[in-house]
Parts: structure tokens; sequence; C-alpha cells
């Protein structure tokens, strides 16, 4: 093929395009027969013979990512790692729009690497009640684990706000990643719920990194575990025995009150294999309030109960890169899709403030006032819990507080504050919170109805 269709060829392969499709587009143009093997040459030939050279990575983060400014410098850390002192060096260096990179050695042997970019810290510094975190693979040649932290914001967007890679998930890396990612954010402190997976090692890390917040297991994580580890082959059991305990781990895990709860492990108790509840007695009945989603499990969640959002990053990462990338080609990839969700969100945000909402209420209702205070997607919730303020009836009051029967069980209610999953789950009023204002004779709304995350 003659320099001109070679030259698009090139630019159509770059982009990760068919190559038959790409195949029928030339030889339609050119009248000529072009194989695919012509194509898998040209796509070879593009290729740099250098791949995953760590100096080259780095080169490349200076050169494109990184400011002319920039310096980098090494600090020495110790660590012990069976027994013995092990020296790692951390190579640090900011990019861009003030992005954070931290590399982790091992004698020479590339061990790690962390980017924080500036945008990713500051939603950290906004958002950092609630954060998910989990790890993808097959992206990287090195089959290197990708681990991403994400948030959530005050209008419900999910934002990345770390990404990691660590050649080996033992204890020394995992530690260095979160401690990384706690110097690079300060606001950790108010981190108050962690989504994560059922992986000991990765949970143990987090609780002693986290002490203030709760460490959850992600639902679908939980009911995945559970289903591969009860098998006939690892417990003997047979095939009914299996569905049994799954049908009745799934009702426990939905459960929204602790009497539901206690009502469905006990039936668990008494109808699932010994085997089975040897397993269940050893690893999931000391955390049960980490994996059923009662109260302590939603409180401060958000209505998060799985890791939905970071898989649908992992998927977004997955569209724009094949499997099995060099560290370069990663990297290139990774900053246009995060260039791309960033606008995609910018655009989103401003077009959400600055769009004209329709005024459905009147200014005696209360909710209009916050229409001017509040996020869209907060406002929008306070809505939904206003139209279903009128199904509330309370019984009488006791020193200012309602005991109220509802479907999750008896909640506590008062004119400032509720008991109930979605008044502890996302800290907005709930339709029980105004039914009582309403009951005392008080404005709908309280003059500080959410916290800071919602304004």
């Amino acid at each position: 093929m003659d320099k001109d269709v070679q030259t698009e060829v090139e630019g159509l392969l770059k982009l990760g395009a068919n190559k038959k499709l790409v195949k029928a587009s030339v030889q339609e143009k050119t009248g000529k027969v072009v194989l695919l093997k012509d194509l898998s040459n040209v796509a070879t030939a593009m290729r740099n013979p250098v791949r995953n050279d760590l100096d080259s990575t780095i080169q490349l983060l200076r050169n494109y990512y990184c400011t002319s400014r920039a310096r980098s410098f090494f600090v020495l850390t110790f660590f012990k790692r069976n027994g013995r002192v092990v020296t790692f060096a951390l190579l640090n260096f900011t990019c861009l729009s003030g992005t954070d990179c931290h590399i982790l050695t091992d004698n020479d042997e590339f061990r790690g690497l962390l980017i924080c970019t500036d945008s990713m810290k500051a939603s950290m510094r906004f958002y950092p009640e609630y954060i998910g975190i989990d790890a993808t693979y097959k992206l990287l040649e090195l089959r290197t684990p990708v681990y991403v932290i994400h948030n959530e914001d005050g209008n419900g967007a999910t934002k990345v706000v770390c990404i990691a890679l660590l050649v080996q998930e033992d204890v020394s890396s995992m530690q260095w990643f979160l401690k990384k990612f706690q110097e690079l954010n300060p606001g950790w402190t108010q981190t108050k719920c962690i989504m994560a997976d059922k992986d000991l090692l990765e949970r143990q890390c987090l609780k002693e990194y986290f002490p203030q917040a709760k460490v959850l297991v992600c639902v679908y994580h939980t009911l995945r575990t559970f289903g591969r580890e009860v098998s006939a082959k690892k417990l003997g059991i047979t095939a009914e025995d299996r569905q049994t305990s799954l049908k009745l781990l799934q009702k426990m895990v939905l459960s929204k009150s602790d009497n539901e709860f206690e009502k469905h492990e006990k039936e668990f108790d008494q109808e699932v294999h010994p085997s089975i509840k040897a397993y269940y007695d050893k690893n999931w009945r000391p955390v049960r309030h980490e994996w059923y989603t009662g109260p302590q499990f939603v409180e401060s969640s958000f209505n998060n109960t799985t890791n939905n959002r970071l898989e649908n990053f992992n998927g977004q990462l997955k569209s724009v890169m094949k499997s099995n990338n060099s560290l370069e080609e990663f990297f290139r990839q990774l900053f246009k899709l995060l260039g791309t969700l960033a606008d995609e969100h910018d655009h989103g945000a401003a077009y959400s403030m600055l769009k004209r909402p329709c005024n459905l209420y009147s200014l005696d209702s209360g909710i209009q006032r916050y229409q001017k205070h509040l996020t869209p997607y907060a406002y929008e919730r306070i809505v939904k819990e206003y139209h279903q303020m009128g199904n509330v009836e309370l019984p009488a009051a006791d020193n200012g507080a309602y005991n109220y029967n509802s479907s999750s069980g008896v909640i506590v209610v008062s004119c400032t504050d509720c008991t109930c999953s979605s008044r502890i789950s996302m800290m907005l009023p709930c339709r029980h919170m105004l039914a009582a204002r309403i009951q005392g004779r008080l404005r709908p709304l309280p003059r500080r109805p959410v916290r800071q995350k919602m304004d």
C-alpha cells in the first residue's frame, strides 16, 4: 500500500479500529487486495521496541504529564519482610496540574506505582466520607493488578481519587499504597465508610490504616465468595445443600433490620449442612455487620451496597485499551480516559447548575427555598421524601421523639433526626423527619437540613 494509505491505516489502528473493517475500507478505496496479515505487519511495525521499561515510563510521565519545574528525589523508608529489614526506594515527582507520581522499587526491581492528580486530590478533599477500593486485572503485560479508589461527589457522580499498580499484593506493598494515599489526601481522617471485597489482606490493611472507618464487603463479592467457597469439592456437600445455603444467605444479605437478619440466620443454622455452618461460623458470623445490608451497613454509605461504580470505571478502562498493555501504552490510554471523564463530569455538573429549574412548589412549602442551596441530586431526593411524607402516621410523641414502626423495624424519629436507613445513609431529611416537623407545626425543612457534602 502507498504511503498515504499506510498513514491512514496506522491512524485507524492506533484508535483500535477493527482490522476486518479497516481491510474492507482500504480495498474499497484502493481497489487492491489487502490481507489481515498486512495490517498485522503494520501494527507490529508501529509498536515501540522498548516495552515495560521503568525509565521510559518515567520519561513519558515527565514529558507529557509533568511541569518543566518538576524535580525528582529519593526518600528511603524501611519495612520488615520475613524478619529482615528491606530498603525501598520511593521516586516522587510532581506532574501536570499537580499530579503526584510515586514509584516503589525493591533492590532496583519495580514493585509499584501510584498516581494522584490535582482533581483527584480536590475530590477527596471535598468528599472524603465514603470511598470504594477494588482491583482489576489483565490490563498489563506484567500481570500487575490495577487498584482504583473512588468516592462520590455531592451530585452523586463517581470520581476516581487514586490509581496504583502493585506487582505483589503483599502486606508491605499494600501498606505503601495506603500510606501514600493518606499522605496525599489529609482528608482521609474524615472517611467513615469503605467498600471493598472479601480479600483478607486488603481488609486487614484498610482496618489498620483507617481505624475510624468501617470496612464493608460489597454485596456482589459476598455472594460470589460464598458461592465459590461453598462447593461439593471443598466441603463435601451435594448440589441441593449448596443451593439451600445460597438462597438463605441471600436473604440474610438483603435483610434490612437485625430482627429480620436473626430470623434468617436461625433458619440458616437449622437447615444447612454442618460443614457449611462450620465455614459460616468461622468466616462470616463474626463480621456480619460488614456484609448484611442492615442499619450498621448503610450508615454513611450513600446507598452504596456494591462496588458497581468501580466496576463501571474498570469496564471503561477495558473499552479504551486492550488486554496485556505495556506500561507506556497503559498510561497513554489511562490519561486519555481520565481527561474524557473529567470533561464529561464538568459538563454534567455545569449543566445541572446552570439550567433553570421548574418551580413546582410554593414558597410556603419550604421546598423551593432549598432548591437554591442544594445540588440537584440532593434536592431530588428531598422532594421524593416530601412526596412520601403523607404516608407516615406517627404515634404520640414521648419527650419530643416518636417510636415509629417502619418496614425495617422500630425507628426513633424527632424533628431534627431519624434512625431510618434513608437518613443514616444519605444524611438528608427523610419522610419521617418531615412528618414530625409538620406534626410539631414547624417548617417542613430545618434551616440546616443536610451536611456540607450536598450543598
